[in-house]
């Protein structure tokens, strides 16, 4: 038998898949096949529980301050018998590939080459923004730039000072001075004054002489970073791109196809996620689904709780339903979603807090 498919009588001994009351569906993983019908796969309490059992093998040795992610497990049947698949979602540990667990969906290793060389160039752009960013000029440039507007400040105040003494001498000088005396002292005050404007052109020359080579530097090298982080977008889009085209799904119905022909517009991370996995080994193996369950584990964060259910994601894994568990069957037998169950108080959230002990 498969090396990853576990039985469920060693993996939950405990757990009888017959029993009535594991049988109550929590949640439906489903979408429309090619002729418009409805597909499903149910998360039911059975599930749920083969899953905490998976949270308290996490549990044993998972580093408080690991970061969290999402883990599924999948219960299928074949050969008359019961079988347990799991998968986490990306890589855990820095690692896509762990003994025991469902490896990535194939197709990585069409592009390997290219990921390699595109992985090298983004590399080599991230340590190109680094470098730009201990670059000195822009430091260079705010302090000569505070350094000038200090002086200006100054120069203005003086200017300033000047130009209200020359108004009092007016005064004066209009009521003291005759008439040959009067403007012999008005022309030299306007000569004063035009010196004085003389004097702070000079010192604007004497700044921009100064700040245009920085600044102009400062612009290139804003225009370089600009450049390096659209080209790092170029090429992580475009390495997105050769992942969708290059990753294939399988279906129970048998057929095949790429993540880029499924899907109109597909996001970073899709079919990496625990469902698509789960379901593409099951279908690629022989294993028939019986029921999923997929929680997150780990450090929370905004919208993750560690040891709670989560449906399948509306962005990555919900467009991808329809097609992955075509040829199943009809499930339409199956009990619809209990709207009223709250997750976060039944009986197995009790237990996962006595995990955490």
């Amino acid at each position: 038998m498969d090396s990853l498919a576990i039985p469920l009588a060693v993996f939950a001994p405990d757990l009888d898949p017959q029993n009535p009351a594991l049988q109550r569906v929590t949640y439906q993983y489903q979408g429309l096949d090619a002729n418009g019908r409805i597909v499903s796969l149910p998360r039911n309490e059975l599930s749920e529980a083969i899953a905490v059992c998976l949270m308290t093998e996490l549990a044993t040795n998972w580093q408080p301050s690991e970061e969290g992610k999402m883990f599924g497990v999948l219960l299928t049947e074949k050969d008359g018998k019961y079988w347990v698949l799991k998968a986490f979602s990306g890589l855990w540990r820095g690692q896509a590939v762990w003994t025991g667990w469902v490896p990535p969906v194939s197709g990585r290793e069409k592009i390997a080459l290219a990921e390699q060389e595109t992985l090298q160039q983004l590399d080599k752009i991230k340590q190109q923004l680094f470098d730009l960013t201990k670059s000195f000029i822009e430091k260079d440039f705010q302090i000569l730039d505070k350094t000038f507007q200090a002086q200006v400040e100054e120069i203005n105040y003086q200017l300033r000072q000047r130009k209200q003494e020359r108004q009092q001498i007016r005064q004066k000088i209009d009521e003291d001075l005759l008439n040959n005396q009067l403007s012999q002292s008005l022309t030299f005050l306007t000569h004063q004054s035009q010196q004085d404007g003389l004097r702070k052109r000079h010192w604007k020359q004497e700044r921009d002489a100064q700040l245009q080579p920085l600044l102009k530097q400062l612009q290139q090298q804003k225009t370089q970073q600009q450049n390096l982080k659209q080209q790092r977008k170029l090429l992580s889009q475009q390495l997105t791109q050769q992942f969708h085209a290059a990753y294939s799904l399988t279906n129970f119905a048998g057929r095949s196809a790429s993540l880029r022909s499924l899907l109109d517009q597909v996001t970073t991370g899709t079919g990496e996620c625990c469902a698509p996995k789960l379901l593409h080994y099951a279908a690629t193996n022989g294993f028939k689904p019986l029921s999923m369950a997929e929680f997150w584990w780990g450090m929370g964060t905004n919208d993750k709780i560690s040891g709670k259910f989560y449906e399948a994601c509306a962005e990555r894994c919900q467009p991808l339903m329809g097609f992955m568990l075509s040829g199943l069957g009809d499930f339409s037998s199956v009990k619809k979603i209990n709207n009223t169950k709250d997750e976060s108080t039944n009986l197995l959230a009790i237990n996962l807090e006595i995990l955490y002990l």
